[in-house]
């Protein structure tokens, strides 16, 4: 299992629920834990426990005309989880190349 703590960005499954965006100028980091689990099938089990990262400055018009100095900064009082299961050979039969794939996701 490989386990991330900390300031992170994120990328499960299919992408199609949290995905690190490959061709953005500002990439969507998290602060938490996501940990990744597979096996020798080739299967993928996802769980994350993440807060959003709030860019700063975040007011144009006055922080970035005046040069002021601001980090990112948590938004604590958001919070994502996630639950996320990948099967490789989902319909072997057809084909292998088909992946099934089953989440919990949730927000506060």
């Amino acid at each position: 299992m490989d386990i991330t703590l900390g300031r992170q960005t994120v990328s499960i499954g299919s992408k199609r629920q949290i995905e690190r965006v490959s061709f953005a100028n500002v990439i969507k980091a998290y602060t938490g834990i996501h940990a990744v689990s597979t096996n020798d099938r080739g299967d993928e089990l996802h769980l994350a426990y993440v807060v959003p990262i709030d860019r700063n400055p975040a007011d144009p018009s006055n922080d970035l005309n005046d040069n002021s100095l601001s980090g990112d900064s948590e938004e604590w009082d958001r919070h994502i989880w996630s639950v996320h299961y990948r099967r490789s050979d989902f319909i072997p039969s057809i084909a292998k190349d088909i992946w099934g794939e089953i989440f919990v996701y949730g927000t506060k």
